[in-house]
C-alpha cells in the first residue's frame, strides 16, 4: 500500500493510517533527528513532537510539491532547530563576524562520503557548521530558509557550509589515512 493511501486513510479519521504512516516513516525520522540532537531521551521526546505536527498538518500536504518523505523530514529539521534554540544549545554565535558575499553556490564542491564515516564525523562538527550542513545538505533546505530558520544571511549560510564542507574533507582525508595505517599495520 502506497503513502499516500495511508495519509487519505488518516486525512479520513482511520487509526491504521496514521499507525502505517507512523510505521513507515518512524525509522527514518529518527535519524533525521538522531543528526541534530545528541540525547536519546530527547530524541524520542522530539520524535513524539514531530509526529503530533505531522499528523496536526497531514491536510496541507501536497504529493504535487513533493514527496511525503520530504516533507516530513523538513517538519522533523525544523523541530530540532526550535529545540536547540530553545535551549540556547545551537552555538552561531562568530557566524556573522566573517561576510561571505563572494561565496555562491558554484563554489561550494559537492561531496560524497562512506555514510558510517559521516555519520562518526558530524557528531564531532562544530555545531554550526554541523547545523548548516544538515539543512542544505540532508535535508534540502535553501540557504534563504536556513538564514530565516537560524537568525543569520544567507551568506553566512553559505560561508559556513563552505566551511563544513572543507572540515569534512579535512577529517576524511586524516580518517581514510588513519585506517589505511591499521589495515598496513594488520598485514
Amino acid at each position: 500500500m502506497s503513502i499516500n493511501l495511508y495519509i487519505e486513510a488518516a486525512l479520513n479519521g482511520s487509526e491504521s493510517g496514521f499507525k502505517s504512516i507512523y510505521e513507515q516513516t518512524a525509522g527514518y525520522l529518527y535519524g533525521v533527528i538522531k543528526n541534530y540532537i545528541q540525547d536519546t531521551t530527547e530524541r524520542k521526546d522530539v520524535l513524539q513532537e514531530v509526529f503530533i505536527e505531522i499528523f496536526k498538518s497531514l491536510k496541507l500536504f501536497d504529493p504535487s510539491k513533493g514527496n511525503f518523505k520530504a516533507w516530513v523530514s523538513k517538519i522533523a529539521a525544523r523541530k530540532c532547530i526550535l529545540l536547540l534554540n530553545e535551549k540556547k544549545r545551537l552555538n552561531l554565535e562568530h557566524l556573522d563576524l566573517i561576510k561571505a558575499d563572494f561565496i555562491t553556490e558554484e563554489m561550494i564542491p559537492s561531496i560524497s562520503f562512506d555514510h558510517l564515516d559521516i555519520e562518526e564525523m558530524l557528531q564531532e562538527m562544530p555545531t554550526g557548521f554541523r547545523t548548516v550542513f544538515l539543512l542544505y545538505e540532508i535535508d534540502g533546505f535553501s540557504h534563504n530558509e536556513i538564514s530565516k530558520m537560524l537568525g543569520i544571511t544567507p551568506e553566512t549560510s553559505r560561508s559556513q557550509l563552505s566551511r563544513a564542507i572543507k572540515w569534512l574533507k579535512t577529517n576524511f582525508s586524516q580518517l581514510k589515512l588513519f585506517n589505511s595505517e591499521l589495515a598496513y599495520e594488520k598485514s
